[in-house]
């Protein structure tokens, strides 16, 4: 009878350890705490901080991890590289980085629907210009570019590895494209520069569409920025059709999947612009500025 309970007591304790999804971020990080909690809606998981041991040191037992943001994922790789893993709000993120067991959700918004809703908020323009680091965002550029092609616009490309030549290119670029649209690259494109591409833009009354609600609000046309809620979810998703399946079947792990993104919307520089949205355009707004 002792024998008994003790080999039901370890099925017990074996079953509360079993493996399972988990969700891997660092806490202290509001937008990955964000993409967190949507990614639990879709996927319940066990939340795992990166400072803690005893969590990260079972990484290799779960079905599947989803890596919130660059630590994260390295941490996922470096732990448990035979674990499906999908990413989430990982800047710069390369095809180079899947595989058979790593997928995710790039940190950039959906170039398809952010073409889309660009065709809406400048109606008009057929060329858009786009300044870009290779090395950050060359996947992004180059599905938008393919994007831009199949909606009947041109996609203007330069290349910059730094301010200075984002700027130099900047001034050929305002002669070129009718819209300067910028990828999500922080680096590349601090805030004096975005500053001087208003101001320059204004100039040539040559809208400029940002990455960050910030940019809309100090007079771009428009922002697309990351929806750090849907990104989650998307990662969530992603990670239970993974784990949803049977054991032995999880890889190869589907292919990646975009997130829409946040369109905020400037009608009052639309309007110094002489540039009429679409009434389309101002329905996807998450926000419009008046």
């Amino acid at each position: 009878m002792n024998k008994l309970i003790v080999v039901t007591s370890l099925v017990i304790a074996a079953a509360a350890h079993a493996a399972g999804p988990v969700i891997l971020f660092e806490q202290k990080v509001s937008q990955f705490r964000e993409a967190a909690a949507s990614a639990s809606s879709a996927l319940p998981a066990t939340e795992v901080d990166l400072g803690d041991s005893s969590g990260v040191s079972k990484l290799a037992e779960a079905t599947v991890i989803v890596a919130i943001g660059q630590k994260a994922l390295q941490l996922a790789l470096d732990k448990a590289p035979n674990v499906p893993t999908v990413f989430c709000l990982v800047l710069g993120a390369t095809r180079a980085q899947l595989s058979d067991t790593v997928t995710g959700v790039p940190f950039e918004p959906d170039p398809i629907t952010s073409v889309a809703r660009l065709r809406e908020v400048a109606p008009a323009a057929k060329r858009f210009g786009m300044i870009y680091n290779a090395a950050a965002s060359d996947w992004f550029v180059s599905e938008a570019v393919r994007a831009a092609k199949s909606a009947g616009l041109t996609l203007i490309t330069r290349m910059a590895t730094s301010p200075q030549e984002a700027s130099d290119a900047a001034k050929v670029m305002l002669q070129q494209a009718e819209v300067l649209w910028l990828p999500p690259d922080p680096k590349l494109f601090p805030k004096d520069l975005v500053l001087f591409f208003l101001t320059a833009s204004a100039e040539r009354s040559i809208p400029v569409i940002g990455f960050l609600d910030s940019m809309a609000q100090a007079g771009a046309l428009a922002s697309v920025s990351t929806d750090y809620a849907e990104a989650g979810k998307q990662a969530g998703r992603l990670a239970a059709e993974i784990a949803g399946r049977p054991e032995g079947r999880r890889l190869p792990v589907p292919p990646p999947a975009w997130a829409a993104g946040r369109l905020i919307l400037n009608l009052k520089t639309a309007e110094t612009l002489h540039i009429k949205p679409t009434a389309a355009a101002q329905a996807q707004a998450a926000q419009i500025l008046k």
